[in-house]
């Protein structure tokens, strides 16, 4: 449980400082979307890129500021996760947004 919690809180504060509100900013805007779609999922890609290489290279401070030396490797193996969530199509925004 406590390493769940370790990968769980530290992958929540790094999207959460990092949030771009790009996603919201589609769902609001009013008339035609087409031209804004391909820069969000740009941005939305290069930023999950970068908090996955994030999540990796620093899990080993990570690790050590918990003093959990387990949660290391959890750690990296987890760093995929925010890499999918930005490549992710926009399918749930754009259904939000109907």
């Amino acid at each position: 449980m406590g390493l769940y919690a370790i990968v769980s809180l530290s992958l929540a504060a790094i999207e959460q400082f990092s949030e771009t509100g790009l996603r919201q900013a589609l769902i609001q805007r009013q008339g035609d979307i087409s031209s804004y779609k391909l820069p969000v999922r740009t941005v939305q890609a290069v930023r999950g890129i970068i908090l996955g290489v994030t999540v990796f290279v620093t899990s080993p401070w990570i690790a050590a500021f918990f003093n959990s030396p387990r949660s290391e490797t959890i750690l990296r193996t987890v760093a995929i996760i925010p890499v999918i969530r930005g490549l992710e199509p926009l399918f749930v925004t754009l259904a939000q947004r109907k």
